[in-house]
């Protein structure tokens, strides 16, 4: 069995833990257990959370969606919408950046309508995934602030030194505010995992449209095990 596969047997029977735990009960060492997290995390099989300082718990995201016994944890659903929200701003924002390279997080968040901090954190969120390259400068005089620009991986200037940052958006502080769009209001059971299966299973028909597959036609026994977990 891969790591992978390894993890995914003993997050079936042992979800919501974190990755020491995984590390140590499966006799992994630490590399391969957070290499084969990451993966599972990007393509959606697997979710994490923040529990604690440092102590983020992983869970296997059609185990939540499916589960009879126990309704979804709070944490839960903040977990997988928080993905899925960030797989569509990634769809969103890298046409806009590949066709509009080298502008400001302003330029961006204005471009998509979001507010600066989450389109910030959320291209951040990219650039460590090797997705971004970002060139943080300070602006000519009078202004005295720094412009952070964006280009896609390997599509970035050779030449940063001559990169012009007086054109772009300033900040408005006092027209814009925070609001923090996470959902601590969380929705209904049903609603939730209607909406997320809704939003997974169009992810899968782009992903596999786009690799010219056809739709898998799901087993008898995957049909049952869904309407199991939705009553």
């Amino acid at each position: 069995m891969t790591t992978s596969e390894i993890i995914i047997d003993y997050l079936r029977d042992h979800p919501n833990c974190n990755r020491g735990n995984i590390e140590k009960s499966c006799g992994i060492s630490t590399y391969p257990v957070r290499y084969a997290l990451y993966e599972l995390i990007k393509i959606g099989v697997i979710g994490k959370y923040q529990y604690a300082n440092n102590d983020w718990r992983y869970f296997i995201i059609d185990e939540s969606l499916y589960k009879k016994k126990n309704p979804i944890t709070v944490n839960e659903q903040i977990a997988i919408l928080s993905a899925e929200k960030f797989d569509q701003f990634i769809h969103e924002v890298t046409p806009i950046i590949s066709n509009n390279p080298g502008k400001s997080s302003l330029f961006y968040a204005e471009a998509l309508g979001k507010n600066l901090q989450s389109t910030v954190r959320r291209l951040r969120c990219m650039e460590n995934k090797d997705m971004l390259f970002s060139d943080t400068r300070w602006r000519p005089a009078p202004i005295s602030n720094k412009a952070t620009l964006w280009w896609i991986k390997g599509q970035e200037p050779t030449d940063l030194d001559n990169i012009d940052v007086s054109g772009e958006p300033l900040r408005n502080i006092k027209v814009e505010k925070c609001t923090k769009t996470l959902y601590r209001k969380v929705q209904k059971n049903e609603q939730f995992i209607r909406e997320i299966l809704s939003l997974r299973e169009k992810k899968l028909m782009e992903r596999l449209q786009s690799e010219n597959r056809p739709m898998p036609i799901p087993s008898y026994a995957e049909f049952f095990k869904r309407q199991e977990g939705r009553k």
